[in-house]
Parts: C-alpha cells; structure tokens; sequence
C-alpha cells in the first residue's frame, strides 16, 4: 500500500474527489490514536486486601442499654523509614506541606456527635483528614476536609495537596523516645472526664496530639 504525506496529498496529481477522500481517513484516523495512547495510560490499582486500623470511642448509657454517641477515625498504617529520622529529609517530606496521615484511602473520621478537636468546633458528619506543617516547621495543624467536595472532583489521598481544606485544629508536636515502625492514630480515654480524650498520632520517632470533647445529651 503507498504512503503518502499531507503535501502529497493537497500538491501531487490526484483528483479533488480522490483528494477529500485521503484527507478525510488521515484525519479520522490519527484521533484514532491518540485515543488509544490516552487509553493505554490509564490503570487500575487495588483490589488486593489492605490492613486498615481504626481508633474508636463509645459512649454508652448502661440503665437504658443503648448508646448515646460515637466516633471513630480509620486509617491505612505506612511503615517507617530509617532515613525519615534524618532531619533534613524529614524536614523535607514535611515542611509547608499537607500529609495525608495514612496509606491508601484517605484517613476518616466518622462522629455522631458534636466535638472540640483542640479548642475546634466539629459537627456530626464525616470528614477527611490530614496534617500540615508550617513553612518554617514551627506549627502543626490537623486538617479536616468535606469528602462530598473531594468525591466531586474524584482526588485520592494521594493527591491531598489539591483538596481544599475546610478548616483546621493545632496539633502539639513531641520527639518519641520509642519507634513505631508503622503509622498508629489512638484515642485515649480520660480517667477524670467521660467526655474527654486525647488524640494521638504515633509514627517512627515522632508524636502528634490534641484534645478532644464530645458533647453528649445536647451539653
């Protein structure tokens, strides 16, 4: 079969008739590639089994044996990396940046009832979650976003940078005398108040926390 190029094609000796028709195929078919190129760079990822963990508090009222309030936070674990204790790349990976504070899906919390995440009002709802450090890495900041505005523009916790976050609680940053080799967020109980209990982010050799009030039977 010849080949001919477009200059061919419009200067050589062919009909008009026979012109319009080559025109025609050559541009039908070169969108033809590249949609296949486009189609050739999308992928599926996942499907497999992934360890996901979750920290939870229930609030239970034992005389009329039912519950009264709850929430949860769930989240993938990442391990920890010996060169992410090194300043520099730490302050690398972390400084002016938003992190995902997980792996795979994004990090969730779930509560049924209103809350105060260090000194922040957070209403009953779901929420994304993130972390940020400041640009000189003096500040921390837990950063929370709406999932019905991620969903929309179709982000993965991987692209947490292009969320816009919908308001944030400061976080209380501390060296850890002990390694956590993977990612662990906990909430623990206050001995003193029912209602209160302490946020704790734990990986490698660092340590995240902040307060948290819930506000049960309409206090």
């Amino acid at each position: 079969m010849p080949v001919f190029n477009l200059k061919q094609i419009i200067s050589g000796g062919f009909s008009m008739k026979y012109k319009a028709m080559l025109v025609v195929l050559l541009f039908g078919f070169v969108p033809a590639l590249l949609a296949q190129d486009g189609e050739s760079a999308l992928k599926a990822f996942g499907g497999d089994m992934k360890e996901r963990a979750e920290a939870r508090i229930l609030f239970w009222d034992s005389a009329e044996k039912s519950a009264v309030g709850e929430f949860v936070i769930t989240y993938g674990r990442p391990e920890w990396k010996p060169e992410y204790s090194e300043t520099a790349t730490f302050d690398k990976m972390t400084k002016g940046k938003v992190w995902r504070v997980g792996k795979n899906f994004w990090t969730m919390l779930d509560t049924n009832v209103p809350l105060r995440v260090g000194g922040e009002q957070v209403e009953p709802g779901q929420y994304y979650l993130g972390v940020l450090r400041s640009n000189d890495g003096a500040q921390w900041q837990l950063c929370f976003f709406d999932p019905v505005a991620a969903r929309e523009d179709l982000l993965d916790a991987s692209e947490i940078d292009q969320a816009e976050i919908a308001f944030t609680a400061p976080l209380m940053f501390s060296k850890s005398e002990t390694v956590k080799e993977k990612l662990e967020i906990s909430l623990e109980k206050s001995e003193n108040r029912l209602n209160r209990s302490q946020l704790k982010i734990q990986w490698g050799s660092f340590e995240l926390k902040t307060v948290v009030f819930a506000r049960l039977n309409g206090e």
